[in-house]
């Protein structure tokens, strides 16, 4: 029995005693449960608003979902890792034929997890990380323009983005593009979280979002719950811009100031002038935090995501510094972060596979200029989405924007990054297949028109993109073909005509296409002698089988330039020659002439047969109709001389530790060495002596 029930006047511990002396009053009733959830309320408005645009690329890709040729060529390589064999092809030759690294990989991993067929791995991964890379954007846009107005924020940029139809086919195709835009998301919101933190941590604001918008109630975090969206220090943590993470960018003295804390001073009003004595974005000479590091080091993965987004990357990582302003030996270990992971792959790629580049990089000859055809490549893509109404509208939309808002560096380095993209793609001659290079630069482009305050003039460009959004989305289609002299596709379009199926995604639906190879290859498996089966020009259609060379040690080599198709049909362990060169060392490293530039892009330099005769039968085996002996005889000789033997050896030879040291120092000559493709020229050119 305790005291209270022995003294029945006794006050129970917490209970108030009413006025007076009086008996106790009635008790408030208990919290409800949910209570404290009610502070993720912003965190969730935030969330919703960002998923929607995320939600929809999700569907549009699934709806869709497909594989092509080109996708086939990641999943044989990412077969071939899985069966111990290495990142490679074909087992006993060391070539790259994957353009996206990181990619190949991630591929790698989750098909190793689930246990499924690569191509349906790939297939899912693309549209979640579409998904994922177009909340970041959201997110970090509305972060990155909530501090200069406290408007409703609408998101331009994603409708521009969802009504072109090459951004639904590259969600998926088998190819890296969901995982560059999840990169390019990402990279985006952590640059626009490194503003964020600068402008706290030296305790500026840019604008309404600094002060207390009418009618909103103040937090503690210094922000507030304007229209359209929060400005309290949760919503900000949910998007990019936590108050609390003022110290997470910087842990120097400038660091030590928190929202919250002291008085904030505005350094942008709404007509974007400096405000006197406020501190500038970033306090000079701060030590970069652990984030600062991260973000650098996700920045600086842009060349393994396509070696293209270099550029992007580098862009993205100026811009970091501009909001950081560190110290040089601070700035040298954020150069660090984002170059280690890079640089040590390279260091892997030059020893393993002896150059310095992708074979597709080699094979497209990505350093020369082919501005004609890059030029058609992007009209192929701005044309049939009339795209120069909604960037002419936007454009004039970004000139009327707080001059110093607009110019800070996390809404500058998008554009820029994308213009430098499409400018680049342009110069090597763009692609094959329509929009898929030029949708990057497109969503660099968009990123920070995601989140477009609301007023009159907005809310006029926004009812016109809505019904240029409608036409794109329902009349406006890219043609299948764009015919001569540049050959471009819509290859998602081919892909479901080719395999009869509306979503062409599994391996076996591509083997099942009615292609000569594949009854050739069985029959070559059934005979059990091993052979070369190489294609009768000029259509192609039949293979002739001839005595593979002993030393290779393989039952099959098939020839076939579709090589996605040819990787799935040839097995594993025998080789798949590609005579385009996206996967052979020997035919992406012949010289293109000058007028090869028509046609299909990355198809340029096709191999002449003898090169595969003599690199694949032994000497004074039986030659098909049609094949000149002497150029046969050429080629084989030609393989014996100098840096082609070399070329060979660095490839074919086992990977001893000399081996990959003399491919590490050789990579730069051997990237840049070309030969005759005409076996009799290259003869004479490499076997003078």
């Amino acid at each position: 029995m305790t005291s209270h029930e022995l003294i029945p006047d006794a006050r129970r511990p917490g209970q108030a005693e009413a006025a007076g002396g009086g008996p106790p009053g009635p008790q408030p009733p208990p919290r409800p449960w949910f209570r404290p959830l009610l502070r993720f309320r912003p965190l969730l408005r935030e969330a919703a608003i960002a998923g929607g645009p995320a939600l929809l690329a999700v569907y549009l890709g699934y709806r869709n979902r497909w594989v092509g040729d080109d996708g086939m060529i990641y999943t044989r390589t990412v077969r071939q890792l899985l069966a111990g064999h290495g990142p490679v092809f074909n087992v006993g030759e060391r070539a790259e034929a994957s353009t996206g690294t990181l990619w190949q990989w991630l591929v790698a991993g989750a098909a190793r997890l689930s246990s499924r067929d690569p191509s349906v791995v790939a297939v899912a991964l693309g549209i979640l990380l579409t998904g994922a890379g177009y909340f970041l954007a959201v997110a970090a846009a509305r972060t990155a323009v909530r501090p200069w107005s406290a408007a409703p924020l609408l998101p331009l940029g994603m409708l521009v983005l969802l009504a072109v139809k090459a951004d639904w086919d590259y969600a998926t195709s088998g190819l890296e593009n969901g995982l560059t835009t999840a990169w390019i998301g990402l990279s985006w919101w952590l640059l626009v979280r490194a503003g964020a933190a600068g402008r706290t941590r030296t305790g500026t604001g840019d604008g309404p979002s600094a002060r207390t918008a009418p009618g909103a109630v103040p937090t503690r975090a210094g922000g507030s719950g304007g229209a359209g969206g929060s400005d309290s220090a949760s919503s900000h943590a949910g998007t990019g811009g936590s108050a609390s993470s003022g110290t997470e960018f910087g842990d120097g003295p400038a660091a030590r100031t928190v929202a919250g804390r002291g008085p904030r001073t505005p350094a942008f009003g709404r007509s974007g002038r400096t405000a006197p004595g406020a501190a500038p974005l970033a306090a000079a000479g701060g030590s970069p935090g652990p984030r600062a590091h991260a973000a650098a080091f996700v920045l600086g993965l842009g060349p393994l995501v396509r070696p293209d987004l270099a550029l992007v990357g580098a862009v993205f990582l100026a811009a970091l510094w501009l909001l950081l302003r560190p110290r040089p030996g601070h700035a040298l270990w954020l150069v660090g972060a984002a170059v280690a992971l890079p640089a040590g792959y390279e260091v892997f790629r030059a020893g393993y596979y002896g150059v310095l580049v992708p074979l597709p990089a080699l094979a497209k000859e990505a350093s020369d200029p082919v501005w004609t055809r890059g030029f058609a490549y992007f009209g192929d893509f701005a044309d049939p989405y009339r795209l120069w109404l909604p960037l002419t509208l936007l454009a004039a939309l970004a000139v009327h924007l707080p001059g110093r808002a607009a110019l800070r560096p996390e809404l500058l380095a998008p554009p820029v990054a994308g213009l430098l993209s499409w400018l680049y793609v342009c110069r090597v001659g763009g692609d094959f297949m329509h929009g898929r290079l030029l949708v990057p630069g497109l969503l660099l482009l968009m990123l920070p028109v995601c989140a477009v305050p609301l007023s009159r003039r907005t809310g006029a460009v926004a009812g016109a993109l809505a019904v240029w959004a409608v036409c794109c989305a329902l009349l406006w289609r890219p043609a299948a073909s764009s015919g001569d002299p540049y050959l471009i596709l819509d290859e998602q379009r081919d892909y479901t005509v080719y395999t009869g199926s509306p979503h062409p995604v599994g391996e076996a639906v591509h083997a099942r296409r009615p292609k000569p190879l594949r009854p050739a290859v069985r029959a070559a498996e059934a005979a059990g002698r091993p052979v070369l089966l190489l294609p009768v020009p000029p259509a192609a259609d039949r293979f002739v089988p001839l005595p593979l060379a002993r030393r290779l040690g393989h039952r099959i080599a098939s020839s076939y330039d579709l090589l996605g198709y040819n990787g799935i049909v040839t097995p594993l362990g025998d080789t798949s020659v590609d005579p385009l060169g996206l996967a052979y060392p020997l035919a992406a490293h012949q010289a293109r002439d000058a007028f090869r530039t028509a046609g299909r892009s990355g198809h340029e330099k096709p191999l002449d047969p003898a090169w595969i005769v003599a690199d694949y039968t032994d000497p004074g085996a039986a030659l098909p109709a049609g094949l000149d002996p002497a150029r046969v005889r050429a080629a084989r000789h030609a393989l014996t001389c100098g840096p082609l033997a070399e070329l060979q050896a660095s490839v074919r030879a086992p990977l001893t530790p000399g081996r990959f040291v003399r491919n590490l120092l050789g990579a730069w000559s051997r990237t840049s060495f070309r030969y005759p493709d005409d076996p009799v020229e290259a003869e004479r050119a490499l076997c003078r002596g």
